[in-house]
């Protein structure tokens, strides 16, 4: 369970019978705004039931496997007026004083518009011990109408230095923590990649392309169908081939224009990173970040994965040749 400013402002809310019946949790990413809905929903839990301890609460929250707890997210790409007309039922239903009952509407944004306007009646009339629990990226996707009717909790992501000082309390080696932190800040995530050597053989394949990619080399070209399309099993994996690839070319762009303390995502090739800093200019790393750019593009327009590499390579090479006939 999270223990934060938030949680702490809500154990006061809970002790002093100040809870509100609507909040709008906003910002973060989506595990931060799941962990702390599920923190919040145990204290409130617990206020009028401590049969169990407070981890354990968490936990049954988590699987969804409490009555007084219901949890709505979408079917398919949105969140229909049936399913909240369902849970504004629900809302209706009279509970004890001493009970509580908490609902959460993930993907809140994701509500039509007759959805939303459903669930109006329960913001304007709500029932006593009901606690509504809407989760979004940011408010702003949220009708004014129901902004105004909830309380607010913005979140704050946490910085990747810090997510991978968590990872390392799990055994995570330095280079795992902080290369796995770039890309999830979940930790059961972040442990099922570690011990997932198919993940790491496609990181490496990742490396040697980029090292291709920096140098010009034709193998760059050629060898598209080992380091690409061996490891890549769909369009998504190719796009987060991709964007691994911009996270490399990121970090020496960052240390060509001299940011100072730039804590890059492969600590274990930094002097690496500091040779290709040195031979190539700033207008490289940015040029190359966008013909990466360019790649996922094609491969989102569904354009042949390969060949959406090969350009990328094609492209390098003549870069290359125009950088040494410069010399």
């Amino acid at each position: 369970m999270l223990e934060n400013t938030t949680i702490s402002q809500f154990k006061k809310a809970i002790t002093n019978g100040v809870l509100s019946h609507a909040y709008l949790i906003e910002g973060g990413d989506r595990l931060q705004r799941e962990q702390t809905v599920l923190s919040i929903a145990t204290l409130i839990m617990q206020s009028s039931d401590e049969t169990m301890s407070d981890t354990n609460r968490y936990q049954q929250l988590k699987e969804h496997d409490h009555a007084d707890f219901i949890w709505l997210e979408p079917t398919g790409r949105s969140i229909k007026i049936d399913q909240i007309r369902e849970l504004v039922h629900l809302l209706s239903q009279a509970v004890s004083d001493s009970k509580h009952r908490v609902f959460v509407i993930e993907e809140a944004d994701a509500m039509t518009t007759s959805a939303s306007n459903s669930l109006l009646k329960f913001l304007e009339e709500p029932g006593q011990n009901m606690h509504l629990f809407l989760l979004t990226e940011s408010k702003e996707k949220i009708l004014p109408t129901i902004q105004s009717r909830c309380q607010w909790i913005h979140l704050t992501p946490p910085s990747v230095r810090t997510i991978s000082q968590q990872f390392k309390q799990f055994g995570m080696t330095v280079e795992q923590a902080t290369w796995l932190a770039y890309h999830t800040s979940d930790s059961d995530v972040a442990k099922e990649w570690q011990a997932d050597d198919d993940y790491w053989e496609k990181i490496s394949a990742e490396w040697t392309l980029f090292t291709l990619l920096t140098t010009g080399d034709v193998r760059a070209f050629v060898r598209v169908d080992y380091l690409v399309t061996r490891v890549v099993t769909d369009r998504t994996s190719a796009i987060s081939y991709l964007n691994d690839l911009i996270i490399m070319a990121r970090d020496v762009l960052l240390l060509s224009v001299g940011q100072k303390d730039v804590f890059i995502s492969k600590p274990e090739k930094r002097k690496d990173y500091e040779r290709l800093k040195d031979q190539l200019s700033v207008d490289y790393w940015v040029d190359l970040i966008a013909q990466i750019n360019f790649a996922i593009r094609e491969v989102d327009a569904n354009v042949a994965v390969a060949s959406a590499f090969e350009r990328l390579a094609i492209w390098s090479i003549d870069r290359q040749e125009g950088l040494n006939g410069n010399r």
